[in-house]
Formats: C-alpha cells, structure tokens, sequence
C-alpha cells in the first residue's frame, strides 16, 4: 500500500421527505419486488458516469481508477444486464475498465451456471467483478477458481477484530493465500481505527477502505476531496 487513491464505491442512499435518510438494506428489497431496480441502477450508474467526466475535465482521472457500483440480485438474473450497462456509458463516452461491479458471497449460489454465464460476459466487454463482503456468505471455496472475479472485498466484521494477537489473523491470511492462489487481488473493507490499517500494512492486500480515510459523500464533496488528496 502506498496511500494513493486507486478506487471509490457508488453507494444509493434515498432521502425521504418524512423519514429521512434510507439505507438500501430498507428499500432495495421493495423496490426489486415492484421491478424497479433497472431504473435505480441506471440513475446510479450515471451519477457514476458523470463523476468520472468530471474527474476527466479536471485531469484528476488517472487510467487504473475505478469506481465501484453495487448489482444486486435481480440484476445479475437478467441477461440484459451487459446491454443496459453498455448502453449508459456509451452514451458518456466511458471505458467499462472504468467500473468495478460488485456482487455478494450470497448471489452465487442461487444460480453459479447463470452468474458465471453474465459475469463471464461483463469481463468480457472489460468490465472488472469484485465479490464483496467476502467471509460472510456460504460460497463454496472449490467453485471460486470457476469464477470470472478480478477482486475479493474481505468483510469488515474480520477487520474489526484484528489485533497484534496472531490469534486473530487466520481468516485473513487464509483468505489472502487463497485470492493469491486464485490470481485475485483483496482489498480489505472496514478500516475505522490507526491500528487495523498498520495491521493491515502487514499483510499483501492491494488497498484498504474505509472511514478512516473517507467517509459517504455526495458527487460536489468526492471532487473536492480528490482534489485535495
């Protein structure tokens, strides 16, 4: 790790006008039912898009960035997924290598053929694939080489215990020598404390994320921060 900026994730957040602040967790089910995450996703991907036009203009793009951008299940079943996203950033004049497209542990098993089937095009059309919360789901460690992932995101619940005691290191060095083994790189969620990023320095991971450096922020504050970084 050497402290530069390498990546950020597009999170939704949905401010109501009665209730506040939303988190996906709360809406996000909703709105699959009501099939509406096509239209959800679209609206991040371009806030995405424009983010990155305007890191373009202001020179602050650099060719190995990407932005990170949640699928969520219903997606992942829907062979219009590549076409759709395609689509959006054509229309921005943008590099799918750009996007770095996140699923969880959970998403694989409900149909491994299907997912490898979408995600093998996704990669195809240059898109990079991360699995996030990785440690947290019931993914089969024999099925992993199968899959056309670039990026493994080890769950923050492993962070948050990480301490000088060797002890608690186990999972995380497993994990490590499995993504090397698999050619995958890991980035270690969850970093809130000095003390888990200097444990973390000791370990071959390729970046970290987390409040410690960051914490969410809208599209005018993100440009601001890379400005200053």
């Amino acid at each position: 790790m050497n402290g530069k900026l390498i990546a950020a994730e597009a999170l939704i957040r949905w401010h109501h006008p009665e209730r506040g602040l939303i988190y996906p967790n709360d809406f996000i089910p909703v709105a699959e039912r009501m099939g509406a995450m096509d239209k959800i996703q679209e609206a991040m991907l371009t806030e995405a898009c424009e983010t990155l036009c305007q890191l373009k203009r202001l020179d602050l793009l650099k060719d190995n960035f990407r932005i990170s951008v949640n699928i969520c299940p219903s997606q992942l079943k829907s062979n219009t997924l590549p076409m759709n996203l395609i689509r959006t950033l054509e229309h921005y004049e943008l590099s799918p290598g750009y996007f770095m497209l996140e699923i969880t542990e959970g998403m694989l098993i409900e149909d491994l053929e299907q997912t490898v089937s979408i995600l093998d095009e996704l990669r195809q059309k240059g898109f990079k694939i991360s699995i996030d919360d990785f440690g947290t789901g019931y993914s089969s460690l024999s099925y992993l080489n199968s899959l056309p992932v670039n990026e493994i995101k080890i769950d923050k619940s492993f962070i948050s215990t990480l301490s000088d005691e060797p002890s608690t290191h186990g999972v995380i060095d497993t994990v490590i020598a499995l993504s090397k083994h698999f050619h995958f790189e890991v980035i270690a969620e969850g970093i809130e404390q000095p003390t888990q990023l200097e444990v973390r320095r000791k370990k071959d991971v390729k970046g970290v994320q987390g409040y410690l450096f960051a914490k969410p922020m809208n599209q005018s504050d993100f440009i601001n921060w890379v400005k200053a970084a």
